[in-house]
Parts: structure tokens; C-alpha cells; sequence
């Protein structure tokens, strides 16, 4: 089925992308296994109250973390594809942009950290998350791994760097350590993680990252290139950690928590038609190129992801009564009903995600702007709106509302529409 697909998609190899597609999505299966046992026993051991403390720091890093998208792993993906570019000059222009976009974030981040109700801890732990926020520049080197569609000793590294951290978290768990310890290990993460991209790039391509270097033409091309997903991030990161900031300036921290336990379960379902995204965006490149049923292939993408999404929330929502209590403790009960509300945002993220990778490949910047400016809008109202008076259950419901309008924006556009009713004459 899959192989049809990617022959839909007008891959000249499906084989290559299916094989790159495979190794990614089984090392990130098992990551998901290995982060679901690390995730659950920490909120058990952790609690609402401290898990909110948690959550609210990484929220307030992430807030303002869409500034790196500014070298969208997209667009260079894309033009790593194309081969228009120098590769050197591609990822030497994406990690500086990368950087001076991180910098950027970490100066936003601690103003906005003084600005909001904070203590030493979540400052603490503020910083440590954006050091690696920094480190987390170099992975822009896995690019080249994913525009060749060799992916299986990147999956197989970042599968065990993934049980590796998670190991390491349950053992401070387990020796009764708190949330500043957690932040330190999250921090050595992208430390091994960089360390070891940056090593297997060189013996990859046998190219040293200190031959990298800036070229301003292109960086002006792909900042520009780069700017609607900067949007799109931001809409999907504020979208996302608005209302955990939210909550806790109207109501607590643990509100937070329990909130929190939504996110963390809607998240982990979102994480494969990410990566069969990304993974087929290659592909898709070249099928734009060719132009041949274009219609139809973005139909089966679009039929694949909705019929994931759809039986994922369902399933989410009917077992979510069952499974909280037993895997994060009756102290999370509470999280119930806003886990069965904010699960059903999860077609609209992977939706969203399609639709900014078919405009970028179209370059349709307009189109992909509104795509992300326009909910996170919505989603910021109607936060400010609904958590003073529904609390969580609030935040939830303007989640979902939000991610769902984004797929239906670009039908708006005429420009969309005539293409559409072209392509079905033809």
C-alpha cells in the first residue's frame, strides 16, 4: 500500500523512500514506547503540582522557540533535493540562521520569564532549556540524511539516545530528584545528540562542518523561503503552550498538570504521520516537478492521515476513563475529560502540516502565512476568553478550534480553487 503510494507520489525510487520512511517510523515507534514508560512514571512520581512546574518552563522556552524556524528543515530538505545549491552553503547558511534565530529566542524567553509568575526553580530551569535550545542548531545536518532518504543509522542513533535519556530520567526519578535535575538531563540530550549528527554527517559525506560556510544570496532566499513556517511554527507552538501559560496566570500550576496530560497523549499520536511527512516530502518534490495526477497524490496523502487521525482520537476518547488512573495514578483523574477534548485537535495539527509542506513546495508564501498567523490568532482570543471561565476544559476546546480552521484557510483563495478545478478537468 505504501509502496503504491509513494509510486502515486511520482518517487523514482519508492523503494529508497520507503525503506527511509520505514527505519524512521520503527525507531520512532520505539522511542514512543520507551518515552511513554519514562513520561508516565514521571508525572506518577512528580504529581500534578510539580509536572505543571515542569511543563510551564518548557512551555515558556517554547513559546518563543519558532524564531530558529527562520532555516525551516523543510525548505532545506527541499533544496538539498533540488541540488540548485551548494551543500555546504545550505547548511552553513541554515545553522547560522538557526543560531541567530535561537538567540533571539533566549533573549525573548527571559524577558518574557521576568515578566510572568516565576520562581528561582522555573528559572533555573529556563536556562538550561535554552542552552540546548542552542545545541539543538547543529541537528540541521540531519537534513542531508532525509533529502537522500538514508535514514537508518540517523533513526538507529536517535533511538538510542532516546532510551538512553529516558533511562536516565527514571533513575532520578527513582533517587527522588526534582524537576532541575530533569531540565539538566534534557540539556545533555541535545548535547549527545549534536555531538553525534555532527559525527555521523562527516562520515557520511566526508565533509567537515568547519568547511561550511555563509552564503548571503542564499540565506536571503532561504530566510525568505523560510518565513511561512516560521508562522506556522508560531501558530503551532503558541497554539500549543499559550494555554499552559495560561493556566497557570488565571488558575495554578497544577491545572497545568493536569492539563498537561492532554498534550503529552495527543502529542505522541501525532508523532508517525509527522514523520511519514517528512519523510515522504522528497518525493513529493519530485512529483510537483513532474506534475503528473498531483490532485490525486495529495487526496491519498490527505484520506491517509484523516483516517489515522479520526480512528486515534476516537480510540483516545473511549479508552482515556480506563487508561489515565492506571497509568498516571487516580491524582490525575482530573485530566479525563481534557484529554477526550484536546485529542480531537490532532487532525488539524497533521492537516496543517500537510498543507505547509504542499504550499512550500508551490511556494505559495502568502497562503502558508495565513495558514499559521490566522489560528494562532484564534487560539489566543478564544484562550483569553474561555480559561477564566471553563479553566482547562476551556483551553482544550480552543485548541481544537483552532488547529481545525487551519486546513480549511487556503480553499479562500482563488488561486487554490482554480488550480483544484483544473487539475479535475484534466
Amino acid at each position: 500500500m505504501v509502496t503504491k503510494l509513494l509510486t502515486a507520489l511520482g518517487a523514482k525510487s519508492p523503494k529508497r523512500y520507503l525503506k527511509g520512511a520505514l527505519w524512521i517510523t520503527i525507531s520512532k515507534f520505539l522511542s514512543i514506547i520507551v518515552s511513554l514508560a519514562a513520561t508516565f512514571y514521571i508525572a506518577r512520581t512528580l504529581g500534578p503540582q510539580n509536572l505543571g512546574e515542569l511543563s510551564y518552563a518548557v512551555s515558556i522556552v517554547n513559546l518563543l522557540a519558532f524564531f530558529s524556524a527562520i532555516a525551516s528543515a523543510t525548505v532545506v530538505v527541499r533544496d538539498l533535493v533540488r541540488e540548485e545549491v551548494n551543500q555546504r552553503s545550505i547548511l552553513g547558511t541554515g545553522w547560522v540562521l538557526m543560531v541567530l534565530g535561537t538567540l533571539v529566542t533566549i533573549v525573548g524567553v527571559f524577558g518574557l520569564t521576568f515578566y510572568l509568575p516565576h520562581n528561582d526553580i522555573t528559572f533555573f530551569v529556563v536556562g538550561l532549556l535554552c542552552l540546548a535550545q542552542i545545541l539543538s542548531s547543529f541537528t540541521v545536518a540531519q537534513n542531508i540524511f532525509y533529502a537522500k532518504a538514508d535514514t537508518k543509522y540517523l533513526s538507529v542513533m536517535q533511538l538510542v539516545v532516546h532510551i538512553t535519556i529516558s533511562i536516565m530520567k527514571i533513575i532520578a526519578m527513582t533517587q527522588n530528584q526534582g524537576v532541575l535535575v530533569l531540565a539538566g538531563i534534557m540539556l545533555l540530550e541535545q548535547m549527545l545528540t549534536a555531538t553525534i549528527t555532527v559525527y555521523m554527517y562527516t562520515k557520511y559525506t566526508g565533509i567537515s562542518i568547519r568547511e561550511w560556510y555563509v552564503d548571503l544570496s542564499y540565506a536571503k532566499r532561504l530566510a525568505l523561503d523560510s518565513i511561512p513556517f516560521v508562522f506556522i511554527s508560531m501558530s503551532i507552538v503558541i497554539s500549543g503552550r499559550i494555554d499552559q501559560v495560561l493556566l497557570k496566570h488565571f488558575l495554578d500550576t497544577a491545572a497545568v498538570g493536569y492539563y498537561s496530560v492532554a498534550v503529552q497523549l495527543t502529542e505522541i499520536w501525532q508523532v508517525l504521520p509527522m514523520i511519514l511527512l517528512a519523510s515522504l516530502l522528497p518525493a513529493l518534490v519530485n512529483a510537483h516537478a513532474a506534475d503528473n495526477n498531483y490532485g490525486k497524490r495529495i487526496l491519498a496523502l490527505t484520506v491517509l492521515i484523516g483516517g489515522y487521525s479520526l480512528t486515534a482520537s476516537l480510540a483516545t476518547t473511549l479508552l482515556a476513563p480506563m487508561l489515565i488512573p492506571i497509568i498516571y495514578g487516580e491524582a490525575f483523574t482530573a485530566s479525563i475529560p481534557l484529554v477526550q477534548i484536546y485529542v480531537w485537535s490532532l487532525f488539524g495539527v497533521v492537516a496543517g502540516f500537510l498543507i505547509s509542506n504542499i504550499l512550500a513546495t508551490e511556494n505559495k508564501r502568502r497562503i502558508q502565512i495565513m495558514v499559521g498567523f490566522l489560528p494562532m490568532v484564534l487560539n489566543v482570543i478564544l484562550n483569553l476568553l474561555w480559561i477564566p471561565e471553563y479553566g482547562g476544559a476551556g483551553a482544550a476546546w480552543a485548541t481544537v478550534i483552532s488547529y481545525s480552521v487551519a486546513p480549511i484557510i487556503p480553499f479562500f483563495y482563488s488561486s487554490i480553487r482554480q488550480k483544484l478545478n483544473t487539475r479535475k478537468i484534466s
